[in-house]
């Protein structure tokens, strides 16, 4: 079985090509990855455009050098194309009552504000309590009193229809399922690191930065920094330097080898930028940083830079190649969750 997997963030659109293995994992035969251009001063309208040709790029490519048509869709979204949040909604009743989705709903629409300007592409149901005590089976059984905890992301009303308008113009098939790329992250590294009870996870796209909290191995609050990659070139742009120059600056100081004052400047004006980055994300973070672990998803030439402005006793996990066990992470992620819904 063949599926398509797209990647959308605000930096770039990539694409892949998955066979399903006979036990069930994906096997990805093709990727591709199309930047999105960099914008010195930022603007919504400019950046869909620019995000749907891009897009439109990545699925042509598909279909003329992965040989993929008429498979299952599945796209990933990250910020600003999806907004993610976790909510808890408590039924408390003077006589136990049947716990049904149709009641779950009931809650949802009395307790959940909407999202204006926005359509909900996803809902996970992940921890129930009833009386008390966890389920994870809670419908059908009857109670005064449970809780229900819900993760939800939304996308931009008539954002899924223009990217299945852009992705069917050029490669036949079926979008099966929108999903935030947060939740894919949280999954992923639940299944991978299954030790890990407590932890944070900071997936860093082009302009924004969203931080997932995880307790107990359940994901309880999505955070967002408006601040990504780009923000780093736009540091260098104020000191003169092309988006092209300043993405080979990146790339020279990942890999240490850029020498001179002018150089040092470079440096300097990228410990700046970052710093704020670092603060923000820190304020989100217990005091003891010691005794936390970051999981940070982000492009590899803005990891040196990123990670520069996080405090060192923070036990810090780059998410990379080796990591995922793949080339490119925010491709391999979401084939991972996208194999386990088709064998389900």
């Amino acid at each position: 079985m063949k599926q398509i997997i797209f990647d959308i963030g605000s930096g770039s659109v990539g694409a892949a090509v998955t066979h399903l293995s006979r036990d069930g994992a994906p096997h990805l035969s093709y990727t591709t990855r199309v930047a999105i251009p960099f914008q010195r001063e930022l603007s919504g309208k400019r950046l869909l455009s620019a995000m749907c040709q891009a897009l439109g790029e990545a699925s042509e490519r598909v279909l003329r050098e992965g040989g993929a048509h008429g498979e299952e869709i599945f796209v990933s979204l990250s910020a600003p194309w999806v907004s993610a949040r976790t909510t808890t909604l408590t039924l408390r009743a003077a006589r136990a009552v049947l716990i049904t989705r149709s009641l779950l709903a009931s809650l949802r629409e009395e307790g959940v504000a909407q999202m204006e300007g926005m359509v909900q592409i996803e809902e996970k149901l992940f921890r129930t309590t009833i009386e008390g005590y966890e389920t994870p089976s809670p419908f059908g059984k009857r109670a005064r009193h449970a809780e229900f905890s819900l993760f939800q992301s939304f996308a931009p009303a008539g954002l899924p229809e223009q990217i299945e308008e852009t992705i069917s113009h050029h490669l036949p098939g079926r979008v099966f399922g929108f999903h935030a790329f947060s939740l894919l992250a949280f999954a992923f590294l639940r299944e991978l690191v299954p030790s890990a009870r407590n932890f944070y996870f900071a997936d860093v796209s082009g302009e924004q930065t969203e931080l997932g909290v995880v307790k107990n191995r359940e994901l309880t609050e999505i955070k967002s920094i408006p601040f990504g990659r780009n923000s780093l070139l736009r540091a260098l742009h104020s000191s003169g330097y092309s988006a092209g120059i300043g993405a080979s600056m990146l790339a020279l100081y990942r890999e240490a080898r850029g020498t001179g004052a002018r150089f040092e400047k470079v440096v300097k004006k990228l410990r700046e930028s970052s710093a704020e980055w670092g603060r923000r994300l820190h304020s989100f973070l217990p005091s003891d940083v010691a005794s936390v672990t970051l999981f940070l998803f982000a492009d590899e030439d803005a990891r040196p830079a990123l990670r520069g402005a996080l405090p060192e006793d923070l036990n810090v996990i780059e998410v990379d190649a080796a990591f995922a066990k793949h080339p490119d992470p925010f491709l391999a992620i979401p084939a991972l969750v996208a194999s386990q819904l088709a064998v389900h």
